[in-house]
């Protein structure tokens, strides 16, 4: 005997501006369809559709210029960094055993995980072409906090660690671009303080960007 499993696509965290727009378009084309056609709805949609889509066009030039940043040694001078800072799952830490007693299950500790992608421009020297070749290389750093809230003063504390690292100490510039999410952790006064006023009177300047809320940074079309 054969079981065939279907296993459906399923895609959350959509985002419910993207989602509108395709409901009053498939709307515009239904009415598109039919014998009676308001002038006046349809003009009234077509505005609607549009306002919505330029949010998504915004979005994606984020994550163009994200990108590029990235990958393109071109864009990022030598004087810069790219930062991109985002918080991880949260870890869980205890006693782990194939048989467990209930405490023990729910004695675990958990931890809050935040990761720093650290992105900036080096240089090598090519045997073939005998020439020195710039290209952007990255460090990957992630810093434990025991407190889980994740709150603006755990982002600050966190990063004022990372400005302590000797790694970080070797590669950092008097110019820093930071992409993070819109999480209310990171859009928030204390945050916009201590990047845009503290880190200014140490001089060093700050490009702070925001991708696209539920776009993220990858680059991909669903609207």
């Amino acid at each position: 005997m054969f079981f065939r499993l279907v296993f459906n696509f399923k895609r959350t965290d959509l985002c419910h501006y993207c989602e509108t727009s395709l409901k009053l378009k498939n709307e515009l084309s239904e009415m598109k369809k039919a014998e009676y056609l308001d002038e006046e709805k349809e003009n009234n949609i077509i505005e609607k559709i549009k306002c919505i889509d330029y949010h998504y066009e915004i979005a994606l030039r984020q994550k163009e210029i994200y990108n590029a940043y990235r990958t393109n040694p071109e864009m990022l001078t030598e004087d810069q960094i790219l930062i991109d800072i985002d918080y991880k799952q949260k870890i869980y830490y205890g006693k782990i055993s194939p048989r467990q007693i209930t405490s023990e299950f729910y004695s675990y500790g958990s931890c809050s995980c935040l990761g720093f992608g650290i992105y900036y421009v080096d240089s090598r020297f090519n045997n073939t072409t005998k020439q020195i070749e710039r290209f952007v290389n990255c460090y990957n750093i992630n810093i434990l906090c025991d407190d889980t809230s994740q709150t603006a003063a755990d982002f600050i504390n966190a990063f004022r660690h990372l400005r302590n690292l000797d790694l970080f100490k070797k590669i950092e510039k008097k110019k820093y671009i930071i992409f993070t999410d819109t999480a209310k952790q990171f859009r928030c006064a204390e945050v916009c303080h201590y990047l845009l006023v503290e880190l200014y009177k140490e001089n060093i300047q700050v490009s702070f960007n925001f991708f696209g809320e539920y776009h993220g940074k990858v680059i991909e079309k669903f609207c």
